[in-house]
């Protein structure tokens, strides 16, 4: 029997093009090159707020068909630093009152999701890494002006073609420029025994 993951990202209809990929080749590099994973369409979720609100029963409903429902966030600027609010840790907590929860795991990108796809066209970003990395806004100062004119004819607009070049290096390397992917493995890696 294959390995199910459902996916709940605060934008289905853009992130998927981002974690579906990301999620594979962690998958893959774990021995589960087989798995499936669907990204959670059904109730739609209309940003982080609607996701904090449904995460249990999301958990619930889609814990029941799956093995694991990972929940793909941004961190917009809520990394848990001095001042600031804390998203993986608001997610845990979100999920941790479910009778599944042990099903439910959650990764947090550095500000946006897009600094993933970001990661194969570093040398195109006249700017040192760390600083797109700590960017708050990095989807509209980076990732925008990469999208052609042909990206903005495909479903996810540029995203599968930037995750794409990230990935083309290696996970490893995309794990270098963005550590939280590699704790993604890590956790992945535990959870899947």
């Amino acid at each position: 029997m294959s390995l199910k993951i459902s996916l709940a990202m605060e934008d289905h209809t853009n992130d998927q093009y981002i974690a579906v990929p990301v999620i594979r080749a962690i998958l893959t590099d774990l021995g589960k090159p087989k798995a499936l994973i669907k990204p959670v369409t059904n109730p739609r979720i209309t940003g982080i707020e609607s996701l904090k609100v449904q995460a249990s029963d999301l958990l619930d409903r889609y814990g029941a068909i799956s093995d694991l429902v990972l929940f793909v966030v941004d961190a917009d600027g809520e990394d848990g630093s001095p001042g600031r609010g804390n998203r993986v840790a608001s997610m845990r907590d979100r999920i941790n009152g479910s009778p599944r929860s042990e099903q439910g795991l959650v990764v947090v990108a550095q500000q946006e999701l897009e600094v993933w796809a970001l990661w194969g066209a570093r040398s195109e970003l006249n700017a040192r890494w760390i600083d797109v990395r700590d960017e708050r806004d990095p989807k509209e100062r980076f990732f925008e002006p990469l999208i052609t004119d042909a990206d903005l004819l495909v479903p996810g607009q540029g995203r599968a073609r930037l995750i794409g070049q990230s990935l083309s290096s290696g996970l490893r390397s995309l794990m270098s420029g963005c550590p939280e992917i590699g704790q993604l493995r890590e956790d992945l890696r535990a959870k899947l025994g």
